[in-house]
């Protein structure tokens, strides 16, 4: 799927999008596509569990606080930009 196609998914299916992807951020930003709001992750490949206790942390905090927010995630620290 392109990312536009999973963007308008994520809106859909009324979703946050996890992801790895910085160019969600454009599409967002620069292009002012609607979404639900994007977690994108910034970890090195095999941190598995180190981002598995982030998400569940982050997602017990912020709640539904998360809607409309474009969080990145990284192992030194968590940032909540509004879309």
């Amino acid at each position: 799927m392109s990312d536009r196609d999973v963007l308008d998914l994520s809106s859909r299916l009324n979703s946050l999008l996890l992801t790895e992807d910085s160019d969600f951020g454009t599409w967002v930003f620069a292009h002012k596509v609607p979404t639900v709001g994007i977690l994108y992750l910034r970890y090195r490949p095999g941190e598995h569990e180190q981002i598995a206790r982030v998400l569940v942390d982050v997602v017990r905090k912020e709640g539904d606080s998360l809607r409309g927010k474009y969080v990145t995630l990284t192992p030194r620290k968590t940032r909540l930009r509004d879309i």
